[in-house]
């Protein structure tokens, strides 16, 4: 199994990177010079993205966020942004880096896992009985189960599963 910390910090990086570089290539330099070392920052951090180190990316980062201080009034400078938005931003990347690294046969449970919650789901959303709090309980919990299919986390999926299942059962 993939350390799924790792790879959320690989995404966080890599986020924070395609914005820092994507930002730097647009500013215009004061004299070739500067213009060449940053080329040369931009070109070894999109090289550290291949490699994919977690220390040498938190480096290169650094690099970057140093260059693009000079240029902090222009806009589209690379803010820093909260935890919640910046987990929403690498959450997509996680779940590519984690999919490439489950053999086939996970991705098959995973799959019909996550069908199974989903046909659940949409049972119970459109089931007229449900109260407000326990309709909200459903969606948390629809929420929670998908993001530990994301993460690779079946025993958490499936608990919440059998927890949306006993809501219907109580239908």
């Amino acid at each position: 199994m993939p350390d799924t910390y790792a790879v959320w910090r690989l995404a966080n990086l890599e986020q924070q990177i395609d914005a820092h570089t994507s930002f730097l290539e647009a500013c215009p330099w004061p004299d070739e010079q500067t213009r060449f070392s940053c080329r040369l920052a931009v070109e070894a951090a999109r090289s550290g993205l291949v490699r994919g180190s977690i220390g040498e990316l938190s480096d290169l980062l650094a690099d970057l966020i140093y260059l693009a201080e000079a240029w902090r009034d222009r806009p589209g400078f690379p803010e820093a942004r909260s935890a919640s938005e910046a987990d929403r931003l690498a959450r997509d990347r996680v779940k590519d880096h984690l999919r490439a690294e489950f053999p086939a046969q996970f991705r098959d449970r995973i799959g019909a896992l996550k069908l199974s919650i989903d046909v659940t789901y949409n049972r119970l959303s459109c089931d007229s009985r449900l109260d407000r709090p326990t309709r909200y309980d459903v969606m948390y919990m629809y929420g929670r189960a998908t993001m530990a299919l994301d993460l690779g986390h079946v025993q958490a999926a499936e608990q919440e599963l059998t927890r949306l299942k006993a809501i219907e059962k109580e239908l």
